[in-house]
């Protein structure tokens, strides 16, 4: 997967008054833009071309996330999986039908709590 190119910005320093200072402080605070942004709007008007953001909340279902969380709490996976790479370390484990019905449904745990995450974050879900 190739990244896209990086895209380079120029700075731009001016100086300021503190009275245009304060002007461009609350011009910016009452759109709730950074001064940057802000600056960039007044100076370029309808030039200027809209910046990509994160947002605010990335998280899309607060309850399915909680959800999650509460589930993976309740799991002892860091127990078990010492457990199971000291066996293998040791030569100890033995690819009985218990053991791989375990491992299966430790699959099956993981692939619930990746489908519950990806909703949470209000990502695509991608079953595979």
């Amino acid at each position: 997967m190739s990244k896209a190119p990086k895209t380079t910005y120029s700075p731009l320093s001016i100086r300021l008054s503190p009275q245009e200072w304060k002007i461009v402080r609350e011009g910016a605070a009452s759109l709730g833009m950074s001064l940057s942004g802000y600056a960039r709007t007044q100076i370029l008007a309808e030039q200027t071309t809209p910046r990509r953001t994160r947002g605010k909340a990335p998280v899309k279902d607060h309850i399915a996330l909680a959800q999650i969380l509460s589930y993976i709490g309740q799991l002892r996976w860091a127990s078990n999986l010492n457990q199971l790479a000291k066996a293998t370390n040791q030569g100890l484990l033995i690819l009985t039908p218990e053991i791989k019905a375990v491992i299966l449904e430790a699959c099956a745990d993981i692939r619930m709590i990746k489908n519950m995450l990806m909703k949470a974050l209000g990502l695509k879900r991608n079953d595979r």
